[in-house]
């Protein structure tokens, strides 16, 4: 057996990354605030075309307060660090302030309908939801008396805080935005032959609107709850249905799309939710599964952390898991799948498999 490449990381890499771990919910703290403080929408291009000093910033993000400078400048330095926001020097010495590539993704409003993580970092850091969270250690140790804070699923959760409800449609909107330019470019394969796409727990229908302007052949059908589809607005090409995935799924489509919908679930739910798209297909329909998958083995060096730390966020928050694609497979050939297979990986943004319905 080799030596696992973990085995050989330099003492002083370890010693910083062990830091990094460490200090981390400081950085989110951080970035969220900035986020709610507009500092990252006050640098957006159509805002600021040139760079401002922090004076400036201050007034166009928080007009009529009063801010503390020092502070605000300090938390900069977060952000420069993690090239989030850039910082240059002008020839009289002053400092001066733009948007970072990683800034673009912390807008409220995002940049030319690209996406935005804004709204799913403020639902994260909300007191309400990491309240919510279980012990992850009660998960562990005697799991069976560990406590569900969340009193019921994530959706009764939302349900008695509506505020927090409308905060994650807007982040998981965002999101989609953000991962639907990669999966369409990693994805290229399923779509061009797809008439009519049922998009299941499609939100607002962001994805949706994505994939028609890509491939504006195709005609959505975007089914969610009847709350979230009664906030949804009109999309070219695209029909909002009210429904529950558990009782039953639109008809008509010969393929169905489930982004991020079968890792919120336990394997009984994802049957149940798989074999209802099973039951609306047609003979050689597919459903479309978009969610991470969990390697096998874990090379440090080389693996999508992002996939891990979603993994333990399923298991603390929803009861649920990503998944192994062994167990994709098992799912859904339970739900009369005749071949499940895995089509593309793209990382961060998750794996394409394809559920075929002989």
């Amino acid at each position: 057996m080799g030596v696992p490449k973990s085995a050989s990381i330099d003492p002083g890499h370890a010693r910083e990354a062990a830091f990094a771990i460490a200090t981390s919910h400081i950085l989110v703290r951080t970035t969220a605030a900035l986020v709610e403080m507009d500092v990252f929408d006050a640098l957006a291009p159509e805002r600021s075309a040139n760079p401002v000093t922090i004076q400036e910033l201050a007034a166009a993000a928080m007009p009529g307060k009063a801010v503390n400078i020092k502070n605000l400048e300090r938390m900069l330095r977060v952000m420069i660090s993690n090239s989030a926001i850039t910082e240059t020097v002008d020839t009289a010495g002053e400092r001066r302030y733009e948007l970072g590539p990683l800034g673009k993704f912390f807008l409220k409003t995002g940049i030319q309908d690209s996406g935005s993580f804004a709204h799913y970092l403020l639902y994260g850091q909300a007191p309400e939801v990491q309240q919510s969270y279980r012990p992850l250690s009660e998960l562990v140790v005697e799991p069976e008396s560990a406590r569900d804070l969340n009193g019921g699923t994530l959706y009764e959760f939302h349900q008695k805080h509506p505020e927090l409800n409308k905060l994650f449609n807007q982040g998981m909107d965002g999101n989609s935005k953000v991962m639907m330019h990669a999966i369409l470019d990693g994805y290229q394969s399923g779509f061009p032959s797809v008439r009519v796409l049922v998009d299941v727990g499609g939100g607002f229908g962001a994805s949706l609107s994505a994939i028609i302007d890509r491939y504006p052949h195709i005609r959505g059908i975007n089914f969610d709850l009847p709350g979230v589809i009664a906030e949804s607005s009109p999309l070219p090409g695209v029909e909002h249905v009210g429904g529950d995935m558990f009782e039953g799924v639109p008809e008509g489509g010969d393929a169905i799309f489930l982004k991020w919908i079968l890792h919120n679930w336990g394997d009984e739910d994802v049957v149940k939710v798989l074999k209802n798209c099973w039951k609306a297909l047609p003979s050689g329909g597919k459903a479309i599964v978009v969610d991470h998958v969990v390697p096998e083995v874990i090379e440090p060096e080389e693996v999508d952390k992002a996939i891990l730390i979603m993994d333990v966020m399923m298991m603390a928050h929803h009861n649920a898991k990503e998944r192994k694609l062994s167990e994709f497979r098992k799912l859904g050939l339970a739900a009369g799948f005749s071949q499940v297979n895995l089509v593309c990986q793209i990382r961060s943004s998750g794996s394409v498999i394809e559920m075929l319905k002989a």
